[in-house]
């Protein structure tokens, strides 16, 4: 845990001389999907744009601020496609239009640590990972809790990616190696995410957006290198019984993994983030059972309607 120190890391200028004199890059294609997030774009891409040589950024939907301006300083690869509300979608897209084999995933709110950007190439040159998961720290009351991982650093031949919520690169078979590092991006949002009122502002939406998602077939749902036909067997289940294995089992789970955690490690964060993981997945679950009770009532007046 370390406390939050100012908005531009020590490196910040450094970068800034360093990417006007044209070192040689890795080939690394960053993928970066953002909504009107000018306050934050600078620090993300000041902070890997001298180090990848592809950066490829997707607008979600109209920009209403300074989001494309800057953006179009460090990348020519910027497109503004449909609003959808995720990022999940437009990243299966980016997946494909990448033209580099190692792809790395980042959140307009996330940039390089000064551990990641020294250790990045030997990275991708050990031939004996083709992915890492990479540390995601967690930002609560000022302070940095650094426990959580995801993979967001793969060599695009061995995964595949489903552009529905929550959503992550997956192997394509047990046999690829996915190294767990120490040692990842800095993620430092200019509030604090785990909270009520963030819950109700931002999370609350986000579940009527998964709920839609889960309702579509999944052939529906933009995919890369996907070898599946239908949503992963777990997920199915609680689409299908989004009451009893979506609310309840879903609510379950998620208590018992969190208390789990809270018991191990004993910081208010993880028994806060409990609760409301625990809220997000009883609410996208209810919202989809609505939906799918909407899709019902529909298809029945469209069968008894007179031809």
């Amino acid at each position: 845990m370390a406390q939050l120190d100012n908005i531009n890391p020590p490196w910040y200028k450094v970068i800034q001389v360093l990417l006007k004199s044209g070192m040689k890059k890795l080939p690394i294609s960053l993928l970066l999907v953002v909504h009107n997030e000018e306050q934050y774009l600078e620090r993300c891409l000041v902070s890997c744009a001298d180090l990848v040589d592809e950066i490829l950024v997707v607008h979600d939907g109209p920009c209403t601020d300074r989001s494309l301006e800057i953006c179009r300083r460090y990348t020519n690869h910027v497109e503004v496609r449909a609003f959808v509300g995720i990022p999940e979608p437009h990243m299966a897209y980016m997946c494909a239009q990448a033209t580099n084999d190692w792809l790395f995933q980042l959140c307009p709110d996330e940039f390089f640590s000064e551990e990641l950007r020294a250790q990045l190439e030997a990275l991708i040159q050990d031939e004996r990972y083709q992915g890492y998961q990479i540390l995601f720290p967690t930002l609560y009351k000022g302070n940095y809790y650094k426990v959580f991982h995801k993979i967001i650093l793969i060599d695009k031949k061995f995964f595949y990616f489903v552009g529905a919520p929550s959503e992550y690169f997956h192997p394509l078979n047990r046999k690829v190696n996915i190294k767990t590092l120490a040692f990842g991006i800095e993620h430092k949002p200019f509030y604090d995410n785990i909270t009520f009122a963030s819950f109700r502002k931002k999370w609350i939406p986000w579940t009527k957006v998964t709920a839609r998602y889960y309702a579509k077939e999944f052939r529906e749902i933009p995919t890369y290198n996907c070898p599946r036909t239908d949503w992963d067997p777990r997920l199915r289940l609680r689409i299908d019984h989004p009451i009893f294995f979506g609310i309840i089992g879903s609510s379950v789970y998620q208590l018992a993994m969190g208390v789990k955690t809270f018991l191990s490690i004993r910081r208010v964060l993880f028994l806060k983030c409990t609760i409301l993981m625990t809220l997000y997945q009883a609410l996208t679950f209810f919202y989809l059972w609505q939906y799918q009770r909407q899709a019902k009532k529909e298809k029945a007046l469209t069968q008894r309607a007179p031809v």
